[in-house]
Parts: C-alpha cells; structure tokens; sequence
C-alpha cells in the first residue's frame, strides 16, 4: 500500500474517532476535514463501511447540504456526494421490527430538495 493512502486512511480513522456526532459543531468540524481529505485524496477509494456505519455516513451526506447561505459550497456538495458514489457506497433499506421497510424516513435526496436540487440526480447513485 503505498504511503499516501495508508496516511489517508489513518486520518480518516482518526477523524472518524475524534467525533462526537451527538453535537452540530464536531460534526460540522468533522464534515469540513474529511472535505479536505476527499478533495486532496487520489488513487484507491476507501469502503466507506469499513469507517462509519450507515447512520454516519448518511448524517455527513445530510450536513453537506446544509449551509445553502455559501455558494462556494455548491462544488463541494457536488464533489462530496460524487465521491461518495465512487466508493461504491449505496444506501440499503431500514426495516421496523416486524421486518417491513420504514417509508418514513428522510433520506438525503430529502434534504437535497429543498436547497440542493442540482445534487439529487447524483444522489440516486447512492
């Protein structure tokens, strides 16, 4: 494994540990570094799953699309959301505990509706 990945990798498991994600601003200090490090990354793409459950990676597919006020963020959504689909991450259904599918649920492309309709074709690859 080359040293640039094994470096990436070992900052995101040490962002992914540093997080609190019970509170807004860690998680939005968080969503800004791992920006970075998905910005500046090459080469092989982590599995996402092998870092963060699915209720994490959702939530910072969520807080992506939040600061509507910064158009500098319309990029960053886009590449985020992009990057994301190229690790090979797709959403799997919730079940109650009856075993049927919850349809209540608000996804991300929910979110993406009210601010960010340019991202959710992107996010049906998810």
């Amino acid at each position: 494994m080359g040293e640039r990945k094994q470096f990436c990798l070992k900052m995101l498991k040490n962002l992914r540990e540093e997080v609190n994600w019970e509170m807004e601003e860690e998680r939005r200090g968080f969503f800004r570094k791992f920006h970075a490090l998905v910005k500046n990354g090459s080469g092989e793409l982590p599995n996402l799953r092998d870092f963060f459950c699915p209720e994490e990676i959702e939530s910072i597919l969520v807080e992506s699309m939040r600061s509507k006020d910064d158009p500098d963020r319309i990029d960053e959504n886009l590449l985020f959301v992009k990057f994301v689909i190229a690790t090979g991450y797709k959403d799997e259904p919730k079940f109650d505990k009856d075993g049927k599918p919850l349809v209540n649920r608000k996804t991300p492309l929910h979110h993406a509706l009210k601010n960010y309709r340019y991202v959710m074709p992107a996010l049906f690859n998810i």
